[in-house]
């Protein structure tokens, strides 16, 4: 019993630090030692059970490790050496999720799960902190703190300013990371005060992928899962009438504070609607983005037959990009597009696009009558991938397998 409860905390902390991508240990990411303690364990226990979802994952191994080997001598050294890398990276996780999920299905899933949505919390006041110490006292916390003090990834801005706008990132570098992590404790909130804490939060980190994926899934969710009408209460109608009060005379206190900062966001968040209706009045980057899928055409009519199968390499589908469509050829060293969807396509071909998405939509179906948060979180990770590269953060596709593997509809169920 010692033991469960050992492995327990280990998988909680395991996930709790996944998105943290700013906490390192001379150099190595704290949720990498407990993997590597966790994948001893479960190797030392020795119980793996072959099934036909895990044969799945298997293949989808075998697929990434010919996405390598069909491009040795056709990219570059540092393409080649990162998509090697991460096809071991990919197989570690493949084997200690399988090798966990086998010890106890339903434990791993909920300790995993509940790391995540903790996560969520420490990103968001984290983010306070930052908005506290950059508009209140002018320093950069993360700067200061990661670049300066500690010498975290020496090659990475840890200040992130864009079109005159301070975006938080939280324990990490990216706002996108920061942002997709407040989206995921949101849809597995099961608390009004949780989630509108979460909501705003979100808002403050200026991600306006996560943004728009929060939109596109409530819409989504009200479409296939909403059937019953809403049934309002005098109560309720009271609580929502003080709530919103409150909330006038505190954005008009913060308002009176800070309206330079504000007129700004609003700026960017009319840059999102602007996404939403009028192409012209999106950003660049906006722009870039959404021009990743018709170039798409292009690198598949250029590429040989076994890169069509298997792509160009993992999480280094910049080079085609580069070499054919002639974007972003300055940039030194290996990169990839700004979508889940192009990276899994183009970086590992048809077949591992294909089973990533089957992946995907298996759990999708699985949990849409038994488990609305799970349905949520994983189509989420869907949506905000055709807008940004969240897999290169990993921990996405962790709970995606995770829920894969969970087991029968009846197991979905939290306990």
């Amino acid at each position: 019993m010692d033991k469960d409860i050992y492995i327990k905390k280990m998988i909680f902390y395991w996930a709790l630090t996944i998105p943290l991508t700013g906490l390192k240990v001379f150099g190595i990411a704290v949720s990498n030692i407990f993997i590597f303690f966790l994948l001893i364990l479960f190797i030392y226990k020795g119980k793996y059970i072959i099934n036909k979802k895990s044969c799945i994952l298997f293949f989808w191994l075998i697929s990434i490790l010919f996405t390598s080997i069909v491009n040795v001598g056709e990219i570059p050294t540092d393409y080649l050496s990162v998509s090697v890398s991460m096809f071991f990276k990919l197989c570690i996780i493949f084997v200690l999720i399988s090798l966990a999920m086998s010890y106890d299905t339903k434990m791993v899933t909920n300790e995993f799960l509940k790391g995540i949505y903790y996560c969520g919390f420490i990103q968001a006041f984290w983010i306070l902190l930052e908005l506290f110490f950059w508009y209140g006292l002018n320093i950069p916390l993360n700067e200061v703190l990661f670049g300066e003090i500690l010498n975290i990834d020496n090659d990475i801005t840890w200040l992130r300013v864009k079109d005159g706008l301070f975006r938080p990132s939280g324990i990490g570098w990216d706002s996108a990371f920061a942002g997709m992590s407040l989206l995921i404790s949101f849809f597995l909130s099961k608390k009004l005060s949780c989630k509108i804490f979460l909501f705003i939060c979100i808002i403050l980190s200026t991600s306006r992928h996560v943004l728009i994926g929060l939109l596109i899934v409530k819409i989504l969710d009200y479409i296939i899962l909403e059937k019953n009408k809403l049934k309002i209460r005098k109560k309720s109608i009271l609580f929502v009438s003080i709530l919103l009060l409150l909330g006038i005379i505190f954005l008009g206190i913060i308002f009176n504070l800070y309206s330079e900062v504000i007129i700004k966001m609003s700026d960017r968040l009319l840059g999102i609607l602007g996404l939403l209706v009028e192409m012209d009045m999106a950003d660049s980057s906006s722009i870039r983005h959404f021009s990743y899928y018709p170039e798409m055409l292009m690198i598949f009519d250029k590429s040989n037959f076994l890169q069509c199968l298997f792509g160009w390499g993992t999480f280094v589908a910049g080079y085609p990009y580069s070499q054919i469509v002639g974007i972003y050829n300055y940039i030194m060293g290996a990169w990839t597009p700004e979508s889940d969807f192009v990276t899994l396509f183009i970086g590992n071909g048809i077949i591992g696009g294909i089973i990533y998405y089957y992946i995907i939509f298996n759990v999708l179906k699985n949990t849409k009558k038994y488990n609305r948060r799970y349905f949520k979180v994983v189509l989420s990770i869907l949506v905000c991938g055709f807008m940004y590269i969240f897999l290169r953060s990993v921990w996405p596709l962790e709970i995606v397998i995770i829920l894969f593997l969970l087991g029968d509809n009846k197991d979905y169920k939290r306990e």
